[in-house]
């Protein structure tokens, strides 16, 4: 039988686990897996830890594919569901790709296939979208892929 005690009991060890979690993170890795973990876990879906959680990873941030998968778990209605830091962050994943490119010119393959990605996730984003600009941008990407 589950009682109101066991449920505190739960909710005060998974915090305790998260916390010591937080303490030895590091890396974009660990703060944006740990953010997903409270955000999806069923007796905290605490997310104003995960946003702050969330927001560490950001700052980790070191490549267009980091801020790609960063701002396609802050769309996720799942997780955050927040719309425009997700346009934030892809628009970020977009400027490391151009920079990519413009120092690693032998890269296209990889920026190309990154592009494609952010081409992906910003359709998506645009279908969900009432925003013009949202749609010339993924046009603009669409138009230089091909």
């Amino acid at each position: 039988m589950v009682t109101k005690f066991n449920n505190v009991y739960i909710i005060e060890e998974r915090i305790k686990k998260y916390r010591e979690q937080e303490k030895k993170a590091e890396y974009f890795s660990d703060y944006l897996k740990l953010a997903k973990s409270v955000t999806t876990d069923n007796y905290l879906e605490d997310k104003e830890w995960s946003i702050k959680l969330f927001k560490k990873a950001e700052n980790l941030s070191k490549s267009s594919s980091d801020f790609l998968i960063l701002g396609k778990f802050v769309k996720d209605d799942k997780y955050l569901g927040d719309k425009e830091w997700a346009r934030k962050l892809f628009i970020e994943s977009e400027n490391y790709c151009r920079i990519a490119q413009k120092e690693l010119p032998n890269k296209d393959l990889s920026k190309r296939s990154t592009m494609r990605k952010i081409f992906l996730e910003i359709e998506n984003y645009g279908k969900l979208s009432e925003n013009v600009d949202d749609r010339e941008w993924s046009e603009r990407l669409k138009n230089e892929l091909e």
